[in-house]
């Protein structure tokens, strides 16, 4: 098992394990292989004991890792464990959990796919943990993720005059074109990241708007707002859409 020494007890709660060759690609990187606790044997219960959340990374180009994958989610969830699978796939999958799809046809390679696995884990990892102006808990991401369902994601970067907007636009952008949109989507999970000099209330509420426009009337949107002086002048948008 691959642990984070420097981790701290209240990050703790997030276990990461990686079924087939994406291990190698995401521990390449110092900053993604010291973020998680990586679970060795993904298909024990034991490994998953302690977790309240779970991401399982697999790579359906390998056939057996879909075998796996259906284990490992099955370990984790009667450990009661609420998790979400981060598939590599071309072919659309039927869900057995939560899963958000990378078709690596839409990437680069495997080190951006690993890439925008890595803002999703570090995503809900700081809106449920590191301090802001609103966090989340448990309870919010039960209310929508505890189906089985098709996930989307997106991620934006935005600086200077306007910077939360031309971040959201970024972000829903981004999910437009690997994922469709959010037309569809029963729940979303927002989270605004920027510095306390940076970011105000009214930014935070522009970009909720923006989000509630494109989805649907009924859809049960959520958001957090993170506080992260590294960023200076640059604000960040995160969204996790269910289908």
């Amino acid at each position: 098992m691959l642990d984070n020494n420097d981790m701290t007890d209240e990050l703790a709660f997030i276990k990461v394990c990686s079924i087939g060759r994406m291990k190698d690609a995401w521990n390449r990187n110092y900053e993604r292989k010291k973020f998680c606790v990586l679970v060795e044997d993904s298909v024990a219960n034991e490994e998953w004991k302690g977790g309240d959340l779970g991401f399982i990374i697999a790579d359906a180009r390998e056939a057996w890792a879909i075998e796996e994958l259906d284990k490992a989610v099955k370990a984790a969830r009667e450990m009661g464990v609420l998790t979400f699978a981060l598939v590599i796939t071309v072919e659309p999958l039927a869900p057995m959990t939560s899963m958000l799809c990378f078709n690596p046809e839409k990437f680069a390679d495997d080190e951006e796919i690993a890439g925008n696995m890595y803002h999703v884990i570090k995503s809900v990892r700081g809106v449920l943990a590191i301090p802001g102006l609103v966090n989340l808990d448990f309870a919010d991401f039960h209310s929508i993720f505890d189906r089985a369902g098709q996930l989307s994601f997106g991620h934006g970067e935005g600086n200077g005059e306007n910077a939360s907007k031309v971040a959201a636009e970024q972000c829903l952008k981004m999910i437009d074109d690997l994922y469709g949109g959010i037309a569809a989507a029963t729940g979303i999970i927002l989270n605004v990241s920027g510095s306390e000099d940076n970011l105000s209330m009214d930014e935070i509420l522009e970009v909720s708007e923006m989000v509630a426009e494109q989805a649907p009337t009924d859809c049960n949107i959520i958001w957090g707002a993170g506080l992260d002086n590294s960023l200076g002048a640059c604000v960040t948008v995160d969204i996790l859409v269910q289908n």
